[in-house]
């Protein structure tokens, strides 16, 4: 994405990371290298006065206290203390019964587990690469790129146990890039050849209600006929017209049938 490769080059300008470089390149001795000097680099990467290993680990720990880098929404999560396998204690519930209690812990068991924790997960790659492209930027003159789900990304998750594609796009985000990735993706999670809801299927799905509900498929064929009363004989009494609701419920059935397994097929039931 071309949003990245842009960013990733005005990266070491950012007003709260250029600090951190001019005080590792100070206190270091670290001149500013021109990425198109090969032998100046070959000559500065052969340098064993530099600790390189405490040059990283120093800027990874001036990012982590460069609170202004983060959204002020996501600094209070990073408080929480909350310990895996283990309920968590809310104050001032102690007259709540228990079993409310429980339900509360499990509640916020899974928010952890399934948002939380992943949330604080995030973060801490963001320090990570952002640590290794300052790094990178002292030995070499040119940033590590940033990732391309800065701006936005397409993913795979779960809920209730059944796969779900999340689209998450920023304002510097390109919407057809995200749109292309959604597609591949979801093609990749449900398969390419997927059926597709017609006009009939919509005008069967009333039926196919009726017949969840327990509503007999002659039942089911009157409700046609009324709306369809050109389609049969006039004399309700004659054969001609008990042959036709017969040959009417047999195709009742069929089309119920289908819409059955196209919807089945649609949400992957059909195993």
């Amino acid at each position: 994405m071309r949003e990245s490769t842009l960013f990733s080059s005005l990266l070491p300008s950012h007003p709260d990371l250029l600090p951190i470089l001019q005080n590792i390149r100070n206190k270091y001795g670290i001149p500013e290298i021109d990425p198109d000097d090969i032998g100046m680099k070959e000559i500065f990467l052969s340098d064993n006065d530099i600790n390189w290993q405490s040059v990283h680990q120093e800027i990874e720990a001036q990012i982590r206290n460069s609170p202004e880098l983060l959204p002020s929404s996501i600094k209070p999560l990073l408080k929480l203390n909350y310990t895996e396998n283990q309920p968590l204690l809310f104050s001032g519930l102690e007259e709540v019964p228990e079993e409310i209690r429980n339900q509360l812990n499990a509640l916020m068991t899974v928010l952890f587990s399934q948002i939380f924790k992943p949330l604080l997960g995030n973060v801490n790659e963001f320090y990570k690469m952002l640590a290794d492209s300052l790094f990178e930027f002292l030995l070499t003159g040119t940033p590590r790129d940033v990732p391309n789900d800065w701006f936005g990304t397409v993913t795979t998750t779960f809920m209730f146990g059944e796969p779900m594609i999340i689209a998450i796009a920023s304002q510097a985000s390109d919407p057809k890039a995200i749109s292309d990735q959604f597609r591949q993706e979801f093609t990749k999670t449900f398969g390419k050849d997927r059926p597709k809801l017609t006009e009939g299927n919509l005008k069967t799905g009333e039926y196919l209600r009726m017949k969840l509900a327990g509503m007999p498929i002659k039942d089911i064929v009157d409700v046609y006929i009324q709306r369809h009363r050109s389609e049969f004989p006039n004399d309700e009494f004659s054969k001609e017209y008990r042959a036709t609701k017969r040959k009417h419920e047999e195709m009742m059935k069929k089309r119920i049938q289908r819409l059955q397994n196209t919807i089945n097929e649609i949400l992957g039931d059909n195993k």
